[in-house]
């Protein structure tokens, strides 16, 4: 299985409002500082590598009225503020030494992924690592995830992308790439933020994607997010997906010992609390669904 991680809030801590109060305790300011600099389209350009620090400050100054020096000193906490998240590094660690290939997709600019690069010794675990600013393309855009399969030869139904932003796990699926919510996920039923994924779910994730997709040309808008050890929810694109691939999947792998049916609801809610339980590859699952 190929497994391509995103790098904020996935592999390390990522937090703007936190950033943002390392520099300014004025609520105004940081609500200026979030408007203006994080939340604004120079930050994607930053991202893409289309746009230089130097001009993103003096274009942020400009928008916020915010002193200079603050702004600047915003943009040097940012790369600092990436600290890695010690479980999921432990965790690439051990599946290194798998027969899983390991990626990177993350959209970076130029001066965070210098600094990680230079403060962190795990790089050697990954295969490739695909960086925003250094291909001038950015995810949520099609563009970055045909890059990622092209350079580095990737099956998409033998790949599962772990991200922590809805609209990048979406924009994968569409290629036929398995996903993964990682990190904080507003929204979500059962999300805990800072929440990192521990050997054993990951190795039941792994495990269940793959007898998702064996046998398929791979299920399109498919996302697993874990609550727990054991405990997950699949999120479909829409009911038909749920009820045309899914579920029938499930009934296969379980050998129709249950009716997944019965685990999933049409209206995008969960229906109740751990409906269906089985066996894949010796890790016990509770499904749960939702749109």
């Amino acid at each position: 299985m190929n497994i391509v991680f995103d790098l904020g809030g996935v592999v390390f801590n990522w937090d703007p409002d936190r950033a943002i109060s390392s520099v300014f305790s004025d609520p105004e300011k940081q609500r200026l500082a979030r408007e203006h600099i994080f939340d604004h389209s120079d930050w994607v350009a930053l991202d893409r590598g289309t746009l230089e620090l130097a001009q993103a400050i003096t274009r942020g100054v400009a928008r916020s009225g915010l002193a200079r020096n603050d702004v600047s000193s915003l943009m040097a906490a940012v790369p600092l503020s990436l600290t890695p998240i010690s479980d999921t590094v432990d965790l690439l660690l051990s599946v290194s030494d798998t027969d899983n290939r390991l990626f990177v997709l993350s959209n970076m600019h130029v001066a965070a992924i210098a600094h990680l690069e230079r403060a962190n010794s795990f790089w050697h675990v990954f295969e490739g690592v695909v960086i925003s600013c250094r291909i001038k393309k950015v995810k949520p855009e099609p563009a970055i995830y045909q890059y990622l399969l092209d350079e580095h030869s990737l099956v998409p139904a033998e790949t599962v992308f772990i991200d922590d932003v809805d609209e990048n796990l979406v924009a994968a699926s569409a290629f036929g790439i398995g996903t993964a919510a990682g990190g904080v996920q507003p929204g979500h039923v059962g999300s805990t933020a800072n929440r990192s994924w521990s050997a054993s779910e990951f190795d039941g994730l792994i495990a269940l994607l793959k007898y998702l997709d064996e046998g398929t040309e791979g299920i399109l808008g498919v996302q697993i997010e874990v609550l727990e050890t054991g405990r997950f929810i699949v999120i479909a694109k829409d009911s038909d997906v749920l009820a045309l691939e899914v579920c029938p999947r499930l009934n296969q792998i379980f050998n129709g010992t249950g009716n997944v049916m019965k685990s999933f609801t049409i209206l995008g809610e969960v229906l109740t609390d751990a409906t269906f339980t089985g066996d894949v590859g010796g890790h016990q699952f509770d499904f749960l669904a939702a749109e």
